[in-house]
């Protein structure tokens, strides 16, 4: 099934919705990966094949696709935050075969290779980045199919 974006008409509809250009997603996330101001989209592949980062144009248009992730990829989960503190926004993703990654955003278009950061034997469902701790710094949640969550401080 194709994924859409839709327009908020500030009259509490969407009357407006395109089709992505993706394949198969159970989540996708926004967040201004490029630093231009407009939120772009991650969508992540669900189902064997390689994510997408869409880049919009800042009038909610996503002309530019890239190619992101691991060749081949089951996604459930992921999400954005800051978590090095360069004013970027980072990727957590949850991959069902391959376990959970880190992927540190370079700026310029550009991503670290993945750094794991639990694996293949723990199936991640969801994942959350926020300040539990109150020391001001990100924390990385990660629930898991038929295991224990985990904190990442």
């Amino acid at each position: 099934m194709p994924s859409f974006v839709c327009f908020n008409d500030g009259k509490e509809g969407f009357p407006s919705c395109r089709q992505l250009p993706t394949e198969p997603a159970t989540i996708i996330v926004a967040a201004d990966f490029d630093g231009d101001g407009a939120i772009d989209l991650f969508v992540p592949h669900r189902d064997g094949g390689r994510g997408l980062i869409l880049l919009n144009d800042g009038k909610g248009n996503f002309p530019q696709v890239t190619s992101f992730g691991l060749p081949r990829s089951w996604v459930c989960a992921a999400a954005a935050g800051d978590l090095n503190g360069e004013g970027r926004p980072d990727l957590v993703v949850g991959d069902e075969r391959q376990g959970t990654f880190v992927y540190f955003n370079f700026g310029r278009r550009k991503f670290a290779e993945p750094m794991p950061l639990a694996g293949k034997d723990r199936v991640p469902y969801a994942v959350a980045i926020a300040d539990l701790n109150r020391d001001g710094q990100p924390d990385v949640v990660v629930g898991y199919v038929e295991k224990s969550g985990s904190v990442f401080f």
